[in-house]
Formats: structure tokens, sequence, C-alpha cells
């Protein structure tokens, strides 16, 4: 049973909708399903009375000769996937596990393309102590454990700082086909919104760096394709934070260099912040956004015109070129000092 969410444990769920099935004597699918809907996180997933080995047990023996699995379409997908990974992973070294590929069609392709360490690892399997990245192509909704799945296969990869491949159904898209079953098949366990897959990840501080969502009518209709790479957050913060600085110390600079008094054209953020960093003769601000009209900045007037002969400094990010343009459509011969 799977009584509380997959994706955030919460036990709030609506679950008021049945997916029956008849299912073949001997095989280990349920014939009864509750689809369930977190009301936390908005995670869909099929509650019954099988595990994780029942599951495994079913795609062993039962699963992956379907010749939807090897038509044309299919395999230009996971050549798609063959080329994400090789945009991404373009060492030849790297460790590469498609992970949940049955008979494994990537692996064979990049063997061709020449990468020397990747493989085919299927649920049940024992995964690598190191992976740089993880292929996870149309499996996250079969997995039952999810939790425990995720520990599983998240372990090799921190281990390498490595990456995540993943692509799902797009549960959110879906309802707009005509599919009469959607992608709520009898394997497909979990249905994921994009945000919700997301959420999954960044438990486990995995955050998505590449989505593409698309349409794939020959199967279940739309998919999710996303990378996940660990600390980007982080990343982030510290990458801006190095950008920023950088930027401001070299403008200031330049700044340092101004003698005399100016008229400032241009009150935005940009300005704003440059202005705690250097001090200059200000004779007057100029903003044409009414929000400014009747300002004071430190003390000194807002207009929307100039009132001097003196140099008009314009130090934005985004409107030097309409602040320019709005300079000589005014008829000023100040002169301009653009930043």
């Amino acid at each position: 049973m799977r009584t509380n969410c997959p994706v955030c444990d919460s036990q709030n769920r609506i679950d008021k909708w049945d997916m029956d099935f008849f299912v073949p004597d001997g095989w280990e699918m349920p014939a009864k399903n509750k689809v369930c809907l977190c009301t936390d996180c908005g995670m869909i997933w099929y509650d019954n009375d099988r595990t994780q080995d029942d599951y495994n047990k079913f795609y062993q023996t039962r699963y992956g000769n379907s010749q939807v699995l090897s038509n044309a379409e299919n395999l230009a997908r996971q050549d798609e996937l063959i080329e994400l990974t090789e945009e991404y992973i373009p060492s030849k070294h790297s460790m590469i596990v498609d992970f949940g590929g049955g008979e494994g069609y990537i692996t064979k392709r990049m063997i061709e393309h020449g990468y020397q360490n990747i493989m085919t690892v299927n649920i049940g399997d024992e995964l690598p102590k190191r992976i740089d990245i993880l292929i996870a192509s149309q499996v996250m909704e079969h997995i039952y454990d999810v939790r425990e799945v995720m520990e599983r296969i998240v372990l090799p990869v921190s281990a390498s700082n490595g990456k995540f491949i993943i692509e799902i159904p797009d549960t959110m898209a879906m309802p707009g086909t005509d599919l009469p079953l959607l992608d709520y098949h009898q394997p497909h366990v979990n249905h994921y919104l994009p945000s919700v897959l997301d959420l999954l990840f960044q438990q486990y501080d995995y955050w998505p760096i590449y989505t593409r969502r698309k349409i794939e009518m020959y199967h279940f209709g739309f998919v999710y394709r996303v990378i996940y790479a660990k600390d980007i957050p982080q990343r982030v913060y510290f990458a801006s934070r190095q950008h920023i600085e950088n930027s401001i110390k070299a403008m200031a600079a330049r700044l340092e260099t101004i003698r005399g008094p100016v008229i400032v054209w241009g009150c935005g953020d940009l300005c704003l912040h440059l202005l705690t960093q250097v001090k200059l003769n200000i004779l007057q601000f100029v903003d044409l956004d009414p929000a400014f009209r009747g300002q004071t900045i430190g003390g000194i007037q807002v207009l929307d015109h100039v009132e001097s002969d003196a140099p008009i400094l314009v130090m934005v990010q985004n409107q030097s070129a309409s602040i320019q343009q709005s300079i000589k459509d005014a008829g000023l011969l100040n002169e301009v000092i653009v930043l």
C-alpha cells in the first residue's frame, strides 16, 4: 500500500477515483488501483496492494517486448536523449548509466559513438559506485517505492557530482489529448506534473538546468524532459555575487574619473546602487517615470526635464538607447556620458 504521498509523504489526499483492470491469470499487476492526489504537493499516484518486488517481476518477465518500444518514433526519441547526453557530458570516459533501459538501445548507440563507460542498469540491478550521468527515460512513472529507489540512484550520482537526465509523461499537458486512458496505464503508478518531479529532485538538492516539454503522440501524448544538477542555488548565488561585484567595481572605477557637476538621467536600480559606491556632484535627477514625479533622492530633485547645461550621465541596465533618443528628441546639446 502507498497511503502517503510518494513525493512529500503527506497523508492529505483526494482518492475518489478508481482505475480497475482485468489482469491476466498469474500476472503480478493489481486488479484495483485507487488514484490519489496529494493536496499538499500535487502528486498523483496509484495506491494498491502490490510491492516494488511485484513490479520488478512484472518488468523482468512480461514487459519490454511491445512493438511500441522499438518503433521508429520511440528510437528517434532515444536518439534525442543521446544527443542531449553528449552535449552535457562530452567526455567519452564518463560513467553513464541508462537506468531502466530495458534491452539497452541507448547503451548500444553510445558505445557506437565512442563512449567507453556506459551500461544499462535495470531497476533491481546493482549500480556503479560513481555515476557521471544517469539517464531515466520513461522510468520514474513505473517506480512503486519512489523513496527507496531515489536513495539508491542519488548516492552514486552525488559521489561524482553528476547529473540526471529524466523524461516522463507530462501529466499536466496530457488532458489536452484525445487518448482515452491518457497515460493511466497499469504499469504507470506515478503521474507527475513537471513541478512535482522538480520538487522530488529538489529534496535531494538537485535542480533543473534544462527543461523541454514536447508532444510524443505515438505513445501517450506529451513528455517532460529535464536535466538535474546538484547545488544549483548555491552556484547561482556565488556566480551572481561574483558577476555583480566585478561589474559594479569596474563601473565605479569609471565614475571615479568624472569631475564636476552632472545631471543623472535614469533612476533605475543600477543607478541607485552605483551611487552607494561613488559620491558624485549631482545637480538634478531626470526620470520620465511618473513614480518619480515630485520625488527627491538624497535631497536632490527628480524632474522630467533638464534645467542645466551640465553633462548628462546615463547609467542604466536596459534603457540606455531609449534615454539617448529622448535626449536627442528634446534637442539638448549637453554632453552625454554613457556608463
